[in-house]
């Protein structure tokens, strides 16, 4: 899963079992206890988080985690992307 918590919306790209991508949009403003318990919910086997909420929600959720900075993340979508066209 892979969640950029902004300063008042919070997006999240979630991979099923078969390899589809469904996204989420959570209007949640500054609850990141809201944020953790929908993404504890889902219960991912991994978590990358981005945004200036990111730090915040990884400090709250029980899996495994890790906070990339969002330009840095942007950076390698967009080659991410390139390759594949």
């Amino acid at each position: 899963m892979g969640v950029d918590a902004g300063a008042t919306l919070t997006k999240l790209a979630i991979r099923d079992r078969v390899g589809a991508v469904h996204f989420e949009l959570l209007d949640v403003g500054e609850d990141r206890d809201a944020v953790a318990r929908r993404i504890d919910a889902l219960a991912p086997q991994s978590l990358g988080l981005t945004g200036g909420g990111g730090i915040e929600i990884a400090e709250r959720v029980t899996c495994r985690s890790a906070a990339i900075n969002e330009f840095a993340a942007w950076g390698a979508g967009a080659s991410g992307l390139l390759k594949r066209s």
